[in-house]
């Protein structure tokens, strides 16, 4: 449970720096706080690419990915090996939240403002692989998933909708995590 409370701590951290970092750069959260069903549709169409993803990276055996899975063997055991599935639904909602905000609402509109809007979907998703490089291949797939999730973004015009795709892939890939885990299906593989 400490464990948790620590990841929830340093995700919560994320989100009220980009809450911070919005009101300095002057950024505006709140036309973004809206979903209709056009996000709804775009949310879950991201989460389906997302899980297409993590799959691909689960299922290979191309020894790249299969490092990621050992990383993220080791990574997510540490974090949440002692979880239930309620610890890793809040972990996984605040981060959609948290991490949301800081990279598509902060990052992605601040950069809009100075760059096409090209640009600052690829720089944001430089910033976001970087923050989530465990391996340099996983620093790839990390940017292709952060640009579905700014494309979500863009596309609804709905912070929200792209909290819930993160969030909602955080929970289902946290809960196949656990299901490998506790059928021995994990190392199977490998």
């Amino acid at each position: 449970m400490r464990k948790v409370r620590f990841a929830l701590a340093f995700e919560a951290a994320i989100g009220v720096v980009a809450l911070v970092a919005a009101w300095v750069l002057g950024v505006s959260i709140r036309p973004s706080l809206e979903l209709d069903w056009t996000g709804v549709l775009f949310a879950g169409c991201g989460v389906g690419l997302l899980l297409l993803l993590f799959a691909l990276t689960t299922r290979s055996a191309w020894p790249p990915f299969r490092r990621i899975r050992v990383q993220l063997d080791w990574l997510l055991e540490l974090l949440f090996g002692d979880s239930g599935p309620g610890e890793l639904l809040a972990v996984s909602i605040v981060a959609g939240i948290a991490e949301e905000l800081l990279f598509r609402a902060v990052i992605q509109q601040s950069l809009a403002a100075h760059l096409p809007t090209v640009a600052a979907l690829i720089v944001t998703n430089l910033i976001f692989a970087l923050a989530h490089a465990i391996t340099p291949v996983y620093a790839v797939l990390a940017f292709a998933m952060g640009t579905v999730l700014s494309l979500v973004f863009l596309l609804s015009g709905s912070l929200i909708a792209a909290a819930l795709t993160h969030g909602i892939y955080d929970f289902i890939a946290l809960l196949i995590y656990r299901s490998q885990e506790a059928n021995g299906t994990r190392g199977a593989r490998e």
